[in-house]
């Protein structure tokens, strides 16, 4: 590990250094006089339920699921360091200490809102983390620039939002979700709509807006499980967010192979000859027993992974 200082780094680069992904955690006391202002008392009481991941414990017996988060979220050991995320003076005081010349600040309990299925609080919890990001990192408009929270339950709540944040409240960066969950109907299950190929809706004109605007569409969804069967595209589907599929929700309609104790039957494909040129990568033997070529064992766990996890019942192999 280099015995550089951060800052030492930066000075000796030729170019500045942005930080793309930036976070504030926010003082929830004071985003709920924002949304007090926003949509009343009734709006505050409504958000307090909700299961937001925030900070700090509202109440005496407000449930434990509003305020757990992952670790790296919420730091409290160093306690500079915390006061520094929700702090916009000492953030921007610090900057050149962590060798960075300018921030896109992203929300952190305020990336809730836009996912909160009640259409009046969604846009007044939206409405009221813009209003409190635009005011709290104004005076630091140099250094750093919050990413104002877009809902898109509708492509018009979309476009009002961004007229809002970019022309009323001065915001430069503008972060919207990926997906949006529909809720179940007669015709249909609870499915996600990825706001594009398939959507409910035409998003075109917030796409639009976006260009009118001269900001970027971010997104901050992280990946999303469940997304394969979304949508009637087959190509889509298949590639989902990540490469392995999950297991299938009910057995395969295959007819099932007949047990056997055939050595031969167990054995893997043979491998393929490597490109001209290249040598063959050496594969321990933790590799090969986990490859989805492997013959699966009688007694293998329930956990077995890949192809193991489908083939039928097959005798022992050894």
């Amino acid at each position: 590990m280099s015995a550089r200082t951060a800052r030492q780094i930066r000075d000796g680069l030729d170019h500045p250094v942005i930080d793309a992904d930036g976070h504030t955690i926010e003082v929830t006391q004071v985003l709920l006089d924002y949304l007090d202002a926003e949509g009343g008392p009734a709006i505050v009481d409504a958000y307090r339920r909700y299961p937001v991941k925030r900070q700090f414990v509202l109440r005496e017996g407000d449930p434990a699921r509003t305020t757990d988060s992952g670790s790296w979220v919420w730091p409290t050991r160093n306690t500079l360091d915390r006061a520094t995320a929700t702090l916009p003076a000492l953030y921007a005081e610090r900057l050149g200490d962590l060798g960075i010349d300018f921030s896109i600040v992203y929300p952190s309990e305020g990336l809730f809102g836009p996912q909160i299925p009640d259409p009046e609080l969604r846009r007044a919890a939206c409405r009221a983390y813009n209003r409190y990001a635009a005011d709290a990192f104004a005076p630091h408009a140099a250094k750093l620039t919050p990413a104002a929270v877009i809902p898109c339950h509708t492509p018009e709540e979309a476009v009002a939002e961004l007229h809002v944040a970019v022309r009323e409240l001065g915001l430069k960066a503008v972060v919207l979700r990926s997906f949006v969950k529909r809720p179940a109907t007669n015709d249909a299950p609870e499915r996600l709509d990825f706001l594009a190929l398939g959507s409910d809706f035409d998003y075109d004109p917030v796409w639009a807006a976006c260009a009118e605007l001269g900001v970027a569409a971010t997104f901050h969804s992280s990946a999303v499980y469940g997304g394969r069967n979304q949508i009637e595209n087959y190509s889509y589907n298949h590639i989902g967010v990540l490469a392995p599929a999950p297991p299938p929700a009910r057995a395969p309609t295959v007819a099932p192979r007949a047990a056997t104790a055939d050595p031969a039957a167990c054995r893997s494909p043979p491998p393929r000859s490597p490109p001209r040129g290249r040598r063959p990568a050496a594969r321990s033997s933790a590799t090969r027993a986990a490859s989805p070529w492997s013959c699966p064992r009688a007694d293998a766990p329930p956990t077995a992974h890949g192809w193991a996890r489908l083939a039928p019942p097959r005798a022992r192999c050894d």
